[in-house]
């Protein structure tokens, strides 16, 4: 289907309840990205690959302001920076494990991160982004971007899906795991849209792209609302944000992310060893991204 069209039956929801209203939002999605992404209404997204293959560390881009704006609310709404539970950790925890999220509580107490990876149990607005995040049109322009083939949508969200993270959590650099836990197939693209308004700097919580000797943080990447990120995954792309985050305690870092796989090989250059591994966490040889004498970047 077109962007804009009806959109075909979803496999993200056989068998389930997913929302009677998410394909119509996909579909008004679509229609957003058709007329606001680079490349993405006439598929000449190969014409931005050159400057995405060259971008420093390794293959990135962002895209700002593509998605309609109305569905940010919708989705502070669905998926607010604090659950309704503001109760000790281990309750909100439990509350939220209820809901179909999975959460981490800190040593000593205190909420630390949470995600969700089952559809149904989201939102209308946010089943409907992911949505269009998994149509054929979104990723064929993946492929045209990237230049990597045979790119398929995860239907069973290993890892994706919506990604929270509250104050002093943060995310390890690493580099992601590379087959796909039930498909076996390899993990090529990652694809993020930040949710945060009115995110301040002084926060933290930035995306960070680590070269491979971690001894520089190359680019930094802010988590603010409609901000579209997509990335090439290598066993050396080297990402997260790795400083305890600074935000308030009524604030979090929410995204929804989304993970493209592919039957053939990942080329030689790419891999460390061929055969399957789990996330390979990196330790900075620099101390923090924050430093100016660990960055080798513009802030974007």
């Amino acid at each position: 289907a077109g962007p804009g069209a009806s959109m075909p039956p979803d496999p993200a929801c056989a068998g389930t309840s997913c929302h009677p209203l998410r394909q119509a939002v996909a579909g008004m999605v679509l229609a957003a990205l058709q007329a606001s992404l680079p490349g993405f209404k006439n598929s000449t997204a190969a014409g931005l690959r050159a400057a995405y293959m060259s971008a420093a560390p390794f293959p990135h881009a962002h895209f700002d302001n593509a998605f309609p704006s109305r569905i940010f609310d919708a989705l502070d709404k669905e998926f607010p920076d604090l659950p309704e539970n503001r109760g000790a950790a281990a309750e909100r925890c439990g509350g939220q494990k209820r809901a179909g999220w999975r959460c981490v509580i800190r040593k000593g107490g205190g909420l630390y991160k949470a995600a969700n990876f089952h559809e149904a149990t989201m939102g209308p607005t946010a089943q409907g982004v992911i949505a269009a995040m998994k149509s054929a049109p979104f990723v064929r322009y993946l492929e045209e971007l990237t230049g990597i083939r045979h790119l398929q949508p995860d239907a069973h969200n290993s890892g994706s899906g919506l990604h929270q993270t509250y104050p002093n959590g943060s995310l390890q650099i690493h580099a992601d795991f590379n087959r796909h836990p039930v498909t076996a197939m390899e993990r090529r693209v990652n694809v993020f849209l930040y949710l945060n308004d009115r995110w301040d700097p002084s926060w933290g919580g930035d995306l960070e792209l680590w070269d491979r000797s971690m001894k520089r943080c190359v680019r930094r990447v802010a988590p603010v609302r409609n901000r579209l990120v997509v990335f090439s995954t290598t066993d050396f792309t080297y990402h997260g944000h790795a400083d305890p985050l600074q935000c308030p305690d009524d604030r979090s870092r929410r995204s929804i992310a989304q993970y493209y796989y592919s039957p053939d090989p990942r080329p030689h250059g790419e891999v460390i060893r061929g055969q399957r591994h789990s996330t390979l966490y990196q330790v900075r040889k620099c101390p923090s991204c924050m430093r100016s004498e660990c960055r080798a970047d513009r802030h974007m």
